[in-house]
């Protein structure tokens, strides 16, 4: 995955990680719409503590925390849900 990120060059990878470290231009807590919110508290890419924040943070925010899930698989084994929330 890594190597197909880089084998334009590295400019598309830099600008990916410029977008997310610099501000947003709103706050979580402006956000008035319906958020569904799922974290593996096994993530090793996004940490656990992130998902507890943006919960807190985002006032109509719905979260679901699983012990046992990393980052990928959350998703691969929780499609149905997730999908079915999507949709609704």
């Amino acid at each position: 995955m890594v190597v197909e990120a880089f084998r334009s060059g590295a400019r598309g990878p830099a600008w990916d990680w410029t977008l997310c470290a610099r501000p947003w231009g709103f706050s979580l807590s402006d956000i008035g719409m319906k958020v569904n919110l799922w974290q593996g508290e096994m993530d090793n890419m996004v940490p656990p503590s992130m998902g507890r924040y943006q919960a807190n943070t985002i006032p109509n925010c719905r979260a679901k925390f699983y012990s046992s899930e990393g980052h990928i698989f959350l998703v691969v084994n929780h499609y149905e849900e997730i999908l079915s929330a999507m949709v609704c």
